[in-house]
């Protein structure tokens, strides 16, 4: 996580499966971006294989097929799937890890503070999982697809992003977000804030008694 200037995301999967990270990080002085996909998969899953998409674009949930993107340096063994969708195998790095690296071109520039931002040549990417026997697909435990975005175009630059990049993910690429999701989504913040501060960040919030 520490070296992962440009994006980084956990992912924790439903049914027990395992979690994954995904790190973006800047090389050759900002013209070009590494991506690292690690899985810690259930062992009963065995190899499993990424099932991906392109993002269309900074905002968008749609996919398109990562085949399509040349200038991005895919491993060897990538098959197209569709014309939204790849897939590529796991590589077995050891210690019960499995992993998938790309990289590709990107470009430097200056935001709005000042601050120099890199932006690699695809804006993100898509994906569910599955077994490389086919028999049983499964995605995050929130129920969406997993998303991570490397471009920091349309994104909330104040305080607390990362929360302000949660939200509106799911707000507009989730097909179905109920209150109680909403609600979920507030409680795990708030348990994050807890773990990170000892409970001194929430001892700090008015309440209803004192508004």
């Amino acid at each position: 996580e520490a070296k992962a200037n440009i994006a980084f995301a956990v992912f924790d999967l439903e049914r027990d499966c395992g979690d994954l990270d995904v790190s973006c990080y800047s090389t050759d002085g900002g013209k070009g971006a590494q991506v690292e996909i690690r899985a810690w998969f259930h062992p009963r899953l065995g190899e499993c294989v990424l099932h991906f998409g392109v993002l269309k674009d900074p905002r968008s949930g749609e996919w398109k097929c990562p085949l399509d993107e040349k200038r991005v340096q895919w491993p060897e063994g990538m098959m197209a799937i569709d014309s939204k969708a790849s897939q590529l195998k796991f590589q077995q790095l050891g210690d019960f890890v499995q992993g998938v690296d790309f990289s590709m071109p990107a470009t430097s520039k200056r935001s709005d503070t000042g601050e120099e931002v890199v932006e690699p040549c695809i804006a993100g990417i898509s994906f569910v999982l599955k077994n490389s026997r086919g028999d049983e697909w499964f995605k995050p435990r929130s129920g969406g697809d997993a998303n991570i975005r490397f471009t920091s175009s349309g994104r909330w630059k104040g305080g607390w992003a990362q929360v302000a990049d949660k939200i509106v993910e799911q707000e507009v690429t989730w097909k179905h977000m109920s209150l109680k999701r909403r609600y979920e989504n507030c409680l795990e913040f708030v348990d994050a804030w807890e773990k990170k501060s000892d409970g001194l960040e929430m001892r700090r919030m008015r309440s209803w008694n004192t508004l």
